[in-house]
């Protein structure tokens, strides 16, 4: 389970990396560094409604093109200016 969980974070990353390149938003949306399963990101807060579902949308749609049998992929997402401040809010 651990190298499935380390490929469906290097592809996230990958694909992330790709939106905000193809999108020019490499500027308001920074991915900052992976924590074992985790993403963490600085997003600017003027784009924040706008950009979190996206993303979210990108992390669950990793293995969209295989047969997962019905596992899904879930994204759990929290937001704070600090790691102490950090809230847990729905996508």
């Amino acid at each position: 389970i651990q190298g499935t969980q380390a490929d469906i974070i290097r592809i996230a990353m990958n694909q992330i990396y790709t939106y905000l390149h193809q999108e020019n938003k490499q500027t308001i949306v920074k991915m900052l560094l992976q924590v074992h399963d985790e993403l963490v990101f600085e997003i600017r807060n003027d784009v924040l409604d706008q950009e979190l579902p996206k993303l979210v949308m990108i992390m669950k749609s990793v293995f969209a093109d295989h047969d997962t049998h019905g596992i899904p992929i879930n994204v759990d997402v929290a937001v704070g200016l600090n790691w102490a401040e950090m809230k847990d809010i729905k996508i």
